[in-house]
């Protein structure tokens, strides 16, 4: 039953891979191709479906124990396919 149904993570203190992490934030939130909306232009679409697969929100990561990855707050910009940090720390 649904009810009844809990998910429970434990998160180890080993950082992840750099790779590991491109995979989750492009396989969630990266660009797959585009569609031709007509008046509305050129539009991307990416792997979770929402809103006709568009590109509706924005991705924000919170990340402190990725390899080769300074602590801090990043933007993915989708169309540029960049992480870019916002502040550090």
């Amino acid at each position: 039953m649904l009810v009844s149904r809990r998910t429970a993570r434990e998160f180890g203190r080993r950082p992840i891979s750099l790779a590991d992490f491109s995979a989750v934030v492009g396989g969630t939130f990266g660009r797959t191709g585009s569609h031709d909306a007509g008046p509305f232009g050129i539009l991307m679409t990416k792997t979770s479906p929402s809103a006709g697969s568009l590109h509706p929100i924005e991705c924000y990561v919170l990340a402190w124990n990725v390899e080769r990855l300074a602590p801090g707050l990043y933007h993915y910009d989708v169309g540029a396919g960049d992480l870019r940090r916002l502040r550090s720390g």
